[in-house]
């Protein structure tokens, strides 16, 4: 809370790996995560095992919100459909409770948490140009929102997800009505720039849902090309900056199916430049 930033890395070898296939358990050196608790026994529930250089986590995750995914969860981009990338939240909004290791002592934790997963066979920097996601619990209310933009090659055509939720029931899962606008630009010292209104419109004969994000503050900010080595750095350059951003802003969200509720709260929020 007070901006410490603490990082490690391990990097263990392809022989240090394991995952089952009809679950999640997963470990990667020392660290592991599981699903422990069955589906038809109640709210999921994953334990997390995490360490590196001196710093650990410790904490089990347990949902509030049931798993969801947006359709078949699935996004092709081969008419074989050869080709795809597929996401879900397994946990849109729970509980988490556990433990941090750091600077040589542990500490107690609590709070509230978020665990989705992706997966596929095609680099996103191959069909995407960018795209904004975002969430938020506010009040008795959680919500996820996004825009994903295909590149000119696949016709860049928007791709809204759309999750709303009222305490443990999720009220719609339809994200085609959900349009975005965004406006007043800045600059960013990286040379790319984001915005800083963002108004997000769902509405249907049922209802309607507003938000506004306002006031970003950025909390990560770093360009892809960091990720080559530096000789090819420059010559990327060239032809390309790929950038993410990762923000922190005050939502007013408008919930009106019969009678509109307006709530405010902090929200969370990416901008993915691929391009």
């Amino acid at each position: 809370p007070d901006g410490l930033r603490l990082t490690g890395v391990d990097a263990p070898g392809a022989s240090q790996f394991e995952a089952a296939t009809d679950r999640c358990s997963v470990q990667i050196g020392k660290s592991r995560v599981e699903h422990v608790t069955a589906r038809e026994e109640g709210p999921s529930r994953y334990a997390l095992h995490a360490e590196a250089n001196g710093l650990a986590a410790d904490l089990s995750f347990s949902g509030i919100v049931p798993p969801w995914r947006p359709g078949a969860g699935k996004n092709y981009y081969a008419s074989d459909l050869s080709r795809s990338f597929a996401w879900l939240p397994a946990i849109p909004f729970g509980s988490v409770s556990g433990s941090l290791t750091y600077q040589g002592m542990t500490h107690r934790v609590s709070g509230t948490g978020y665990h989705d997963h992706n997966w596929g066979n095609i680099g996103l920097n191959d069909v995407m140009s960018h795209w904004y996601w975002g969430r938020a619990h506010i009040g008795d209310y959680t919500v996820i929102y996004v825009e994903m933009v295909s590149n000119a090659a696949y016709g860049g055509v928007k791709l809204p997800v759309f999750l709303l939720a009222k305490g443990d029931r999720i009220l719609t899962g339809d994200g085609s009505p959900l349009v975005l606008q965004t406006g007043d630009e800045v600059r960013h010292a990286g040379g790319r720039r984001y915005p800083n209104h963002l108004n997000w419109t769902w509405e249907t004969a049922a209802g309607a849902v507003k938000i506004a994000l306002r006031n970003p503050r950025v909390i990560e900010a770093t360009s892809l090309l960091t990720l080559l080595p530096g000789w090819k750095r420059g010559l990327a350059r060239l032809v390309a900056n790929p950038y993410y951003f990762r923000f922190n802003a005050e939502m007013e969200l408008t919930v009106d199916f019969g009678t509109a509720e307006v709530m405010r709260g902090p929200a969370l929020y990416e901008l993915m430049l691929l391009k």
